[in-house]
């Protein structure tokens, strides 16, 4: 079974390599734009057929504790309609959020004042957004008058990640426990707890069609199906530290090579059904984007586009 599965499995080299402006922290895409957030304190909005870049946006430089001005990393971008929202950095190690609508650019977070550890930002609709905070707690922000609806302690462990489902009305968190919570985005109330999977820090996590993804740094892959109530794991021989999802739950893709590889898989049978070779550093983020189509990110100045067909 496991040789018939590797005939099967498929070697895919880069379609598109996109160039960016400083190593990718986080991107998301929307209406053939990809927008990504870089360490140079700049996110390049890239076109996604031709891999230019056709805009940029750029933040103020910080200090460093010499004093030296440096680039201000961007940690994490989103978009929703004509509205964009951008995690950067700020003194003392807080954080920035800035609204850039229509031309116009607004801090709505000041790390000076609001002294936010914010890690991960990502829109609930038109008017509010959710963070993810280092402390693992979960604030649901009203964009226009900067105000928190609540804030929520998830555990007493450091803050990973966290996914969305696409209606955005359930939230999936991830922490150095290992366990991942299913939590109401309109309460932030938790309704689930899982921790059959995982033994260890949580990179990544991903939410789609009531799957669930980690990556984790046990070397594991973890797979919950909230539907059906059913789990198992994937051990690997590398450290998992990106891991994505199709929009129906059916593709998983994860990373855990040494060198770089990205492994698409079946989650259903958990048979390998692709390689992705063409990154060179830690992998940053994975997207399945459709059927055909799969971008990627790493600590390098890269975007890649894969067509798989």
């Amino acid at each position: 079974m496991i040789f018939t599965v590797g005939l099967l499995a498929q070697n895919i080299k880069p379609y598109v390599i996109a160039q960016t402006s400083g190593s990718v922290t986080d991107f998301v895409i929307d209406n053939n734009l990809l927008y990504a957030a870089t360490d140079e304190g700049k996110i390049d909005i890239i076109d996604i057929e031709s891999g230019e870049c056709t805009k940029q946006i750029k933040v103020p430089p910080t200090h460093d504790f010499m004093g030296d001005e440096i680039p201000s990393k961007i940690y994490s971008v989103d978009k929703f309609n004509d509205k964009i929202v951008y995690v950067w950095q700020g003194h003392h190690g807080f954080r920035n959020i800035s609204l850039k609508q229509n031309g116009v650019t607004t801090k709505i977070v000041d790390a000076d004042e609001d002294k936010l550890l914010v890690k991960k930002i990502r829109f609930v609709d038109e008017n509010h957004v959710l963070l993810g905070l280092l402390s693992n707690e979960l604030i649901l922000f009203n964009i226009n008058n900067s105000k928190e609806i609540y804030r929520k302690q998830i555990s007493a462990y450091s803050f990973s990640d966290f996914a969305l489902n696409k209606a955005r009305s359930k939230v999936v968190t991830a922490d150095e426990s290992g366990i991942t919570h299913l939590i109401i985005v309109s309460t932030g109330n938790i309704v689930l707890s899982l921790q059959n999977n995982n033994v260890d820090n949580i990179y990544q996590v991903d939410y789609k069609n009531g799957i669930i993804i980690t990556a984790g740094q046990d070397r594991r892959v973890g797979i919950y199906n909230t539907v059906l109530s059913e789990a198992y794991y994937r051990q690997e021989d590398f450290l998992v530290y990106s891991a994505s999802l199709s929009s129906d739950g059916k593709t998983g893709a994860f990373s855990a090579s040494e060198d770089n590889y990205i492994t698409l898989f079946d989650t259903e049978s958990n048979s390998i059904t692709a390689t992705l070779k063409g990154h060179n550093s830690t992998i940053t983020k994975i997207k399945i984007l459709d059927n055909n189509t799969i971008v990627s990110s790493a600590e390098e100045p890269i975007i890649i586009i894969w067509k798989t067909k």
